[in-house]
């Protein structure tokens, strides 16, 4: 891909932005390739060292509030809505006001039990830490009474629990990362379909 096609489909991707954000990203991107020019890389070369366009523009929407790019989809209608269009919408609105009310709030819904998963495996993962450390700190009161089978389970019991929740930490981690790259899928996906018409 040479520079006049990678800057093309950078402002095809980018049309559902405000046209002055859209013009600085295209010179940025464009600086930034005859800099890699002059630094002795082919147009190509240059091209594919900045990345995939469309990893670019999805990082961009990402990065976009979705007020800016309502606001710039309602300034791109021409004409507002026709008054055929308004009849419609007051006519079904006793359909679509509850339909739409129930994807929202299943969509809150399924993100809220989201995140409370990753709450949930955090705290599980503290609980076995914590529970771990307390049932090696009970074994030594367990010494000194002479229990010494007990002592013995209990501190085998403890240092499962820190190593079960140590392990845990990884599962936490990934989880979160799954989690957080969920829900910053999804709202780009909603902000290319609020722009998906102009890019068509």
């Amino acid at each position: 891909m040479n520079k006049e096609e990678f800057l093309n489909e950078l402002k095809k991707g980018l049309s559902g932005i405000p046209e002055n954000d859209r013009n600085e990203r295209v010179t940025f991107y464009s600086e930034m390739i005859d800099d890699r020019i002059e630094e002795g890389m082919s147009e190509e070369e240059a091209v594919s060292a900045i990345g995939d366009v469309n990893k670019i523009i999805s990082q961009i929407m990402a990065e976009t509030p979705m007020t800016t790019i309502v606001k710039e989809r309602v300034n791109k209608k021409k004409g507002g809505i026709s008054p055929s269009t308004l009849i419609l919408i007051v006519i079904l609105f006793p359909l679509w006001l509850p339909i739409l009310a129930v994807v929202f709030g299943l969509t809150i819904a399924l993100f809220a039990t989201l995140w409370s998963l990753v709450v949930a495996f955090y705290a599980v993962t503290v609980a076995l830490v914590v529970g771990g450390a307390i049932s090696i700190v009970w074994v030594l009161g367990m010494l000194f009474t002479g229990h010494l089978t007990g002592a013995a389970l209990g501190v085998g019991a403890g240092l499962f629990c820190i190593g079960l929740g140590i392990l845990m930490v990884f599962g936490c981690i990934a989880f979160t990362k799954g989690a957080i790259k969920l829900t910053v899928d999804v709202l780009v996906s909603i902000k290319k379909k609020l722009v998906g018409k102009e890019n068509q």
